[in-house]
């Protein structure tokens, strides 16, 4: 959230508070979901291999025009498995179901976009980790906007 923004600081940190808990929410959502799928097979992931930069670019051709009708700064930041920030992920692969992925990803940042004020900012922050360090990588992430949102 931008700090020029119209709103005070009490409500910035009252929305990123709002945004994060709501993220971990989605996190356990989503790990709940892939434990049903697999205990029930009743939903089937078309995993193939997918390349991270198309699904970046895919995202970011997609949501820049509703961003700019807004006068919405939209942002998209890579960090790698170790956490150092990269400029692009040319030879990243992953093993999972583009349609999907690319679903979510577009529906977070649609309504990031929509609940965002005129002039703010959004910031999609791509990070690459194991799942097996995926809570403690959501717990890092979620301590860096928590200081530095507002």
């Amino acid at each position: 959230l931008d700090a020029g923004s119209s709103i005070d600081e009490k409500e910035r940190k009252d929305i990123v508070k709002s945004a994060l808990e709501c993220g971990g929410h989605m996190l356990k959502t989503l790990d709940d979901i892939l434990t049903i799928a697999k205990s029930r097979h009743n939903v089937e992931a078309d995993r193939k291999p997918m390349s991270i930069s198309n699904l970046i670019s895919t995202c970011k051709r997609m949501m820049d025009p509703l961003a700019e009708a807004k006068q919405i700064r939209f942002s998209i930041t890579l960090t790698n498995i170790y956490n150092n920030l990269c400029d692009k992920w040319d030879n990243v692969t992953i093993l999972s179901d583009e349609t999907k992925i690319l679903q979510t990803i577009n529906n977070l940042t649609n309504n990031a976009i929509k609940f965002t004020p005129v002039n703010g900012f959004v910031k999609l922050h791509v990070s690459l980790f194991n799942r097996k360090n995926a809570k403690d990588r959501w717990n890092e992430l979620k301590s860096y906007y928590q200081g530095n949102c507002v």
